[in-house]
């Protein structure tokens, strides 16, 4: 794995990549995104009988960062796929919290009701079961 700081001179890199075989058309592209951290395996893959590879930008300021394939797209799947998870685990996070939150107020209410916590956990029960009973 090879890191490649932004802004700095990358003759060093450069050059290390053309020794492993990585063709003037990649080492351009990583050339041309200067004030990106550059994260490249040096192992590449073999595609189709063709050696391919694929490298992370990162964007020193935002952290932002984006994978990029040696025709130079932008590969999003793996972007796609983290956005997605985070959104889902956002959308279970809130409801845990409401959940969270509806509980303790009802526990404390049911707690300032019945000074006799037997009494309360024996009416919570019941309340509870009542309900229920409505939801089926």
């Amino acid at each position: 794995m090879l890191w490649i700081e932004s802004y700095n001179d990358r003759t060093t890199a450069l050059e290390i990549l053309s020794e492993a075989g990585f063709s003037r058309l990649v080492q351009e592209r990583i050339l041309e995104a200067r004030d990106k951290v550059i994260v490249i395996p040096v192992d590449r893959l073999i595609i189709n009988g063709e050696l391919r590879t694929a490298w992370l930008e990162i964007d020193p300021d935002t952290y932002f960062t984006i994978g990029v394939i040696d025709t130079g797209e932008h590969g999003a799947m793996i972007e796609s796929s983290i956005q997605n998870l985070s959104k889902q685990f956002n959308k279970h996070s809130v409801g845990a919290l409401l959940g969270m939150h509806s509980m303790m107020w009802g526990v404390s209410t049911f707690a300032l009701e019945y000074a006799d916590t037997h009494e309360g956990a024996l009416f919570v029960f019941l309340h509870s079961k009542s309900f229920a009973r409505k939801l089926s």
